[in-house]
């Protein structure tokens, strides 16, 4: 089965690695620019874990975004699959009545003879 990812959820899922990049550098450079100060330190671990979060965050819609895409794709196909059944129904349904006329002229053809 062929796996179709929303192009949102592509940039998405981009996005939210960019802003965990960037945030390890942006804390890596708190860290070690405030020469191993208790306020450095938690600053940056403060950005890390805040940049995370919104990755976090991100991916959450990005997965809430493809969640909805697929839903929509398989209704879409669900649809097609219906139609395709009332199209073969009405077939079978025209075949039968072909089949009981074809007996009830046999049956009269029948009674003919007697």
């Amino acid at each position: 089965m062929k796996i179709n990812k929303m192009p949102t959820t592509i940039l998405l899922l981009g996005f939210s690695w960019l802003v965990v990049i960037l945030g390890f550098f942006a804390s890596g450079y708190l860290i070690i620019s405030g020469h191993k100060e208790f306020n450095s330190l938690i600053s940056g671990l403060s950005i890390l874990l805040g940049t995370l979060f919104l990755a976090l965050i991100i991916r959450m819609f990005g997965n809430a975004g493809q969640i909805l895409f697929d839903l929509l794709r398989e209704t879409q196909d669900l649809k097609s699959l219906l139609k395709q059944m009332d199209c073969h129904s009405k077939d079978i349904n025209q075949n039968i009545n072909r089949i009981t006329a074809f007996f009830e002229q046999i049956e009269r053809h029948l009674d003919l003879k007697k």
